[in-house]
């Protein structure tokens, strides 16, 4: 137990001990489509226009592709289930199929870039296809994936994933019968597995406890849920999945209300220590409501210890606060250094 001494009056020091034994949490609207990033990563891809020849039936896509600098562009992939016989030409060197790099299948275009180049890059297929947003990776040095979503043929089959929220009263990570499902809580869409980068979409879920994102691709996502106030997690904040084409997957993300208490002592600096009464101290936030909260020794509204020299508050919805002293018992100078208790 660590001891904060105050300032000395009649020889005598004051001094209080915090003891929290809470759970940190964090803070945490209808799922939004995917929305078209002309930025990837340090680099530009832009879609130009789309057009169709109905006498040869041949649609042409056209970019503007701009690579950024150190590194520079070294290929990119434009997402297409079409398979290779649909691809009758293009503006540069392009392989066809699962990229290994990026785990997006489709057009790779590997001519590399120097830093600062601007292309204009198109690329026929056979036949037409409505405009959508779809996936396309960069790759720059060894290491450098981005992510983002052009206007493009779409073709493929698009699958969902559905984000699902419970109260796992047990704390077992599963949902059992009895546990509701939860209401009004984020979750966030990533391109790619550790929720990192920009996101693609973000929703609140619903009377059912889901978020469902529609319109996916196939390749690799992560789903990230943002805890309440007096919430902890039983399952990862943040998930991987990996959607199949024309797929749908399900995460459960399961929480429980978390409370805990705040124990305040107020000791005397004599040998051996002894316990002194009378000390008030303010809590932030206020645990209970409102901004403060002013505490004194036994407090008939607050004060759960009848001890004199401490202070119990029951049921402290897990969190973060601060205890600072405002009034000293009689005879004491007060230690006005605020103590961050978690």
């Amino acid at each position: 137990m660590k001891t904060t001494k105050g300032m000395a009056v009649g020889g005598l020091l004051a001094s209080f001990v915090l003891i929290a034994s809470l759970l940190a949490s964090l803070m945490l609207p209808a799922a939004s489509p995917p929305v078209m990033a002309v930025s990837i990563g340090s680099h530009n891809i832009t879609f130009v226009s789309h057009t169709y020849n109905s006498t040869t039936n041949i649609s042409t896509w056209t970019y503007n592709v701009t690579s950024g600098s150190s590194p520079s562009l070294s290929h990119w992939v434009i997402s297409w289930c079409g398979g290779n016989s649909t691809i009758v030409d293009a503006s540069e060197n392009r392989e066809y199929g699962p990229d290994p790099t990026t785990e997006i299948t489709g057009i790779k275009f590997e001519d590399g870039y120097g830093d600062g180049d601007e292309r204009t890059v198109w690329f026929k297929l056979k036949g037409d296809y409505p405009k959508g947003l779809i996936k396309v990776g960069t790759k720059a040095g060894k290491n450098n994936i981005a992510y983002g979503w052009v206007r493009g043929p779409l073709l493929c089959v698009t699958g969902t994933i559905t984000a699902h929220k419970f109260n796992d009263l047990n704390g077992n990570g599963v949902q059992d019968d009895g546990e509701d499902d939860l209401e009004g809580w984020t979750m966030t869409l990533y391109s790619g597995s550790g929720c990192t980068g920009d996101p693609l979409a973000s929703g609140a879920t619903d009377s059912n406890g889901n978020v469902v994102f529609t319109g996916l691709e196939e390749g690799t996502y992560s789903i990230q849920e943002i805890l309440k106030t007096g919430w902890t997690n039983t399952t990862d904040i943040c998930q991987n999945v990996t959607l199949s084409q024309g797929g749908s997957e399900i995460l459960n993300f399961g929480n429980t209300e978390c409370q805990g208490e705040i124990e305040i002592k107020k000791w005397d600096d004599a040998t051996p220590p002894s316990l002194l009464g009378g000390a008030t101290f303010k809590v932030e936030p206020n645990p209970y409501d409102g901004a403060e909260l002013l505490v004194t020794d036994n407090d008939p509204t607050y004060d759960a210890d009848p001890t004199v020299g401490v202070i119990l508050l029951e049921n402290v919805p897990c969190g973060d606060y601060t205890i600072t002293e405002t009034v000293a018992p009689a005879g004491y100078v007060k230690d006005d250094t605020p103590r961050q208790r978690r």
